[in-house]
């Protein structure tokens, strides 16, 4: 009699085949996923300049303090001031207008806090949806807090030397303040994991010789890296689920008995 395959060891094959591709996928989507958040979050800021040694005096009615800016990556979506309340609780509205330039009316986004809620010598952090603002391209955001008066409103830190070479600060008039020359501030961005990517490659070859400057090489690298990760997932996934032994139809059938 030939032998064959029982139903049984079919599905232990089967079930083991398929356990092997559950953990080898799992394996590298897990390690797609941490490399893609680590490359937006790489790229994702702060961006800025952090140092405050100056304050701006206080600011009243009238006045949009703010700074320009390039863009980093793509999606901003939070801006971070240096505040400062004099050592009192201030009342009313502090805005923070978004805008592509000093010069148009629109603003990209709009943000209002209490200046109650605001600390002293800390960053207020502005959050919003990401604004489709692409890389590279200028920009400017100014505050104002239009119930503000003398001995109830806030200032902004600053800082005296240029340090940051993609703006200056500025008021929303277009004059620039006395005796500072940037903001203190952040900015945050949440690019698309494709953008990150490409950006992420792009670091890894700059300033590098020959093909070592090639994003595609660190493409390759990791490619390779997916691929021995992938096939010591597949061994692994063998030890962890026993196939089923395959038998012979023989084995799998009780031997018949005849009757004397």
């Amino acid at each position: 009699m030939g032998r064959g395959v029982t139903p049984r060891a079919a599905r232990g094959r089967f079930n083991d085949a398929a356990g092997r591709l559950l953990l080898t996928s799992l394996v590298v989507v897990i390690v797609l996923s941490l490399w893609l958040r680590g490359h937006q979050r790489t790229v994702g800021g702060p961006y800025g300049q952090t140092v405050a040694d100056t304050t701006l005096g206080e600011l009243l009615p009238g006045r949009c303090l703010g700074q320009t800016f390039v863009a980093n990556a793509p999606g901003l979506h939070r801006v971070d001031v240096f505040l400062a309340i004099y050592q009192r609780v201030n009342h009313g509205p502090l805005r923070l207008h978004i805008k592509a330039s000093p010069y148009v009316t629109a603003d990209l986004a709009t943000l209002t806090v209490d200046m109650a809620g605001v600390r002293d010598n800390a960053y207020q952090t502005f959050k919003f949806a990401p604004l489709p603002l692409p890389a590279g391209v200028p920009a400017f955001f100014c505050l104002e807090a239009p119930a503000a008066r003398p001995g109830n409103a806030i200032t902004v830190g600053a800082r005296q030397a240029d340090a940051y070479a993609g703006g200056r600060a500025q008021f929303l008039d277009g004059h620039v303040p006395l005796g500072a020359q940037d903001l203190s501030f952040l900015l945050f961005y949440q690019p698309a994991p494709s953008w990150a990517v490409a950006a992420g490659l792009q670091r890894l070859a700059a300033n590098k010789p020959g093909w070592l400057g090639e994003p595609l090489f660190y493409a390759a690298v990791f490619a390779a890296y997916l691929a021995v990760l992938a096939a010591l997932a597949w061994g692994l996934g063998g030890r962890l689920i026993r196939p089923v032994a395959i038998t012979s139809v023989e084995s799998a059938v009780e031997p018949a008995t005849s009757d004397r």
